[in-house]
């Protein structure tokens, strides 16, 4: 095993969303090109997907862990704006639907996985607003006992455009200290966002989140196989530009330069007496 590699998440979210998003993470995680992935367990297509995803090898044998992506909002189209979920959080008004809504997504992700999720992240970074946060936390104490799961954050500890900086200051470094003080393990940097355009190129993206994630970081993903794009899908042709850049030579090769390579997402892998890295995806 080559010595010095920083050892990194790449999380591919919205497993569930739609027939592309499932058919191009599968692939990714087959290949070794991901090392998270983010459900949608409302989605349509994840009482479908679910089992296939389970027998990809890299996912059995633990090298590409599985989690909950909590939505309260309108990943699926039929939800709340983001805007107007933020401002029932700093109203007072989230915590009850929030604890409902986490119990049921759990409820399915358990229902068709056959246990409860790896990690838990939360669609546009739900997790951290006021309500959210405490019911999360509360949650996972009383659900998953001793066997805690990863909990995603969004705060970057170089937070580069507007985006980013709004989840720091939206509760992002509140949140990170409060899992912290609760003994629950959670990634140590987040990157991905952007515009989802296509100038720069994705894959001038991903080099600079490779060079300054930290170790054991995160990186998330929104990819989906081309030829299955929606019309009501805002960032399809996104979805379709990052799956052809994780899918080629490029990314490996980047990995390779940079000397990044992945881990899953998983509370053994970042405990001090499970500190295995993941393989480098090089396939």
């Amino acid at each position: 095993m080559t010595t010095g590699i920083k050892r990194i998440v790449i999380c591919a979210d919205d497993f569930g969303f739609s027939e592309g998003v499932c058919r191009g993470v599968l692939e990714l995680a087959e290949n070794e090109r991901i090392s998270a992935v983010s459900c949608l367990t409302q989605g349509a297509w994840w009482p479908r997907f679910s089992s296939e995803l389970s027998s990809v090898p890299t996912v059995a044998g633990g090298l590409v862990s599985v989690g909950l992506q909590w939505n309260l909002t309108n990943a699926l189209g039929n939800g709340p704006s983001i805007r107007s979920v933020i401002m029932e959080a700093y109203r007072g008004k989230l915590a009850a639907r929030a604890a409902d809504t986490l119990d049921m997504q759990l409820d399915l992700f358990r229902q068709h996985w056959g246990r409860l999720p790896d990690f838990i992240a939360g669609h546009q970074q739900v997790q951290q607003l006021p309500g959210a946060a405490e019911v999360l936390i509360e949650t996972v104490q009383r659900r998953f006992g001793s066997n805690l799961p990863m909990i995603r954050n969004g705060l970057s500890l170089q937070p580069r455009g507007m985006k980013a900086k709004m989840l720091a200051s939206f509760g992002g470094r509140d949140f990170k200290d409060r899992l912290a003080a609760q003994g629950l393990l959670t990634n140590s940097d987040f990157e991905g966002w952007y515009d989802y355009g296509d100038e720069p190129p994705y894959g001038q993206h991903m080099q600079h989140w490779l060079a300054r994630c930290a170790p054991r970081g995160l990186i998330v993903c929104h990819p989906g196989r081309p030829g299955y794009a929606l019309d009501s899908d805002p960032i399809s042709m996104a979805r379709s530009r990052e799956f052809r850049f994780l899918s080629g030579d490029a990314f490996p090769a980047s990995l390779t330069l940079l000397g990044v390579g992945l881990m899953p997402f998983s509370s053994r892998f970042f405990t001090s007496k499970n500190n295995k890295p993941g393989r480098s995806a090089v396939r």
